[in-house]
Protein backbone atom coordinates (compact mmCIF):
# COMPACT_ATOMS: atom_id res chain seq x y z
CA UNK A 1 0.00 0.00 0.00
CA UNK A 2 1.24 3.26 -0.65
CA UNK A 3 1.58 6.03 2.00
CA UNK A 4 -0.98 8.55 1.36
CA UNK A 5 1.11 11.91 2.21
CA UNK A 6 -0.80 14.61 0.40
CA UNK A 7 -4.61 15.68 0.13
CA UNK A 8 -5.60 19.01 -1.70
CA UNK A 9 -8.75 20.55 -2.17
CA UNK A 10 -8.74 22.47 -4.80
CA UNK A 11 -12.06 24.94 -5.52
CA UNK A 12 -13.99 27.96 -7.60
CA UNK A 13 -14.12 31.48 -6.64
CA UNK A 14 -17.42 31.12 -5.63
CA UNK A 15 -16.76 28.80 -3.03
CA UNK A 16 -13.69 30.49 -1.67
CA UNK A 17 -16.06 32.65 1.09
CA UNK A 18 -17.52 28.54 2.49
CA UNK A 19 -14.14 28.04 3.86
CA UNK A 20 -12.86 31.81 3.99
CA UNK A 21 -15.46 33.21 6.40
CA UNK A 22 -16.09 29.70 8.58
CA UNK A 23 -13.62 28.63 11.13
CA UNK A 24 -15.69 25.25 11.37
CA UNK A 25 -13.09 23.67 8.78
CA UNK A 26 -10.49 22.92 11.33
CA UNK A 27 -13.39 21.11 13.94
CA UNK A 28 -14.49 18.97 11.26
CA UNK A 29 -11.08 18.10 9.70
CA UNK A 30 -10.17 17.16 12.97
CA UNK A 31 -13.57 15.35 13.50
CA UNK A 32 -12.72 13.20 9.93
CA UNK A 33 -8.91 12.66 11.11
CA UNK A 34 -10.36 11.10 14.55
CA UNK A 35 -12.60 9.08 12.83
CA UNK A 36 -9.97 7.21 10.43
CA UNK A 37 -7.49 7.12 13.55
CA UNK A 38 -9.81 4.76 15.30
CA UNK A 39 -9.44 2.71 12.08
CA UNK A 40 -5.52 2.43 12.11
CA UNK A 41 -5.39 5.13 9.43
CA UNK A 42 -3.27 8.10 8.71
CA UNK A 43 -5.45 11.18 7.58
CA UNK A 44 -2.99 13.66 6.19
CA UNK A 45 -3.29 17.77 5.78
CA UNK A 46 -5.63 18.96 4.16
CA UNK A 47 -4.22 21.75 1.27
CA UNK A 48 -6.77 24.18 0.40
CA UNK A 49 -6.29 26.53 -2.93
CA UNK A 50 -8.29 28.85 -4.93
CA UNK A 51 -7.80 27.28 -8.74
CA UNK A 52 -8.68 29.98 -11.25
CA UNK A 53 -9.02 27.35 -14.11
CA UNK A 54 -11.70 25.26 -12.24
CA UNK A 55 -15.43 27.10 -12.81
CA UNK A 56 -16.70 29.49 -10.13
CA UNK A 57 -18.93 26.35 -8.25
CA UNK A 58 -16.54 23.50 -8.92
CA UNK A 59 -14.25 21.78 -6.82
CA UNK A 60 -11.87 18.82 -6.91
CA UNK A 61 -10.13 16.38 -4.31
CA UNK A 62 -6.92 15.83 -5.32
CA UNK A 63 -4.40 12.99 -3.75
CA UNK A 64 -0.95 12.02 -4.37
CA UNK A 65 -1.22 14.02 -7.36
CA UNK A 66 -4.26 11.84 -9.15
CA UNK A 67 -7.72 13.20 -9.68
CA UNK A 68 -10.09 11.43 -6.75
CA UNK A 69 -13.29 13.42 -7.03
CA UNK A 70 -14.57 16.47 -9.68
CA UNK A 71 -18.07 17.63 -8.82
CA UNK A 72 -19.78 20.85 -9.34
CA UNK A 73 -22.24 22.70 -6.42
CA UNK A 74 -25.55 23.16 -7.98
CA UNK A 75 -25.87 26.26 -5.15
CA UNK A 76 -23.85 27.48 -1.98
CA UNK A 77 -25.71 27.10 1.23
CA UNK A 78 -25.28 26.48 4.77
CA UNK A 79 -24.30 23.18 4.62
CA UNK A 80 -21.91 23.52 1.66
CA UNK A 81 -18.60 23.22 3.71
CA UNK A 82 -19.94 19.82 5.39
CA UNK A 83 -20.96 18.57 2.14
CA UNK A 84 -17.61 19.17 0.25
CA UNK A 85 -15.54 17.77 3.07
CA UNK A 86 -17.55 14.58 3.41
CA UNK A 87 -17.52 14.32 -0.64
CA UNK A 88 -13.46 14.48 0.68
CA UNK A 89 -13.55 11.96 2.99
CA UNK A 90 -15.68 9.57 0.74
CA UNK A 91 -12.84 10.48 -2.08
CA UNK A 92 -9.89 9.35 0.32
CA UNK A 93 -11.47 6.39 1.42
CA UNK A 94 -11.99 5.51 -2.18
CA UNK A 95 -8.57 6.13 -2.84
CA UNK A 96 -7.03 4.37 0.31
CA UNK A 97 -9.31 1.27 -0.61
CA UNK A 98 -8.38 0.89 -4.21
CA UNK A 99 -4.20 1.66 -3.20
CA UNK A 100 -4.15 -1.01 -0.28
CA UNK A 101 -5.67 -3.60 -3.39
CA UNK A 102 -3.30 -2.94 -5.99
Amino acid sequence: MSKIEKIELLFGMDIVPVFAENNAYIEIIQGIREGYKELGVTFPIVNLRDENSLSARQYQVVINGELAADETLSQIADGTMMEILTKLSYAFCDYYNAKDEE
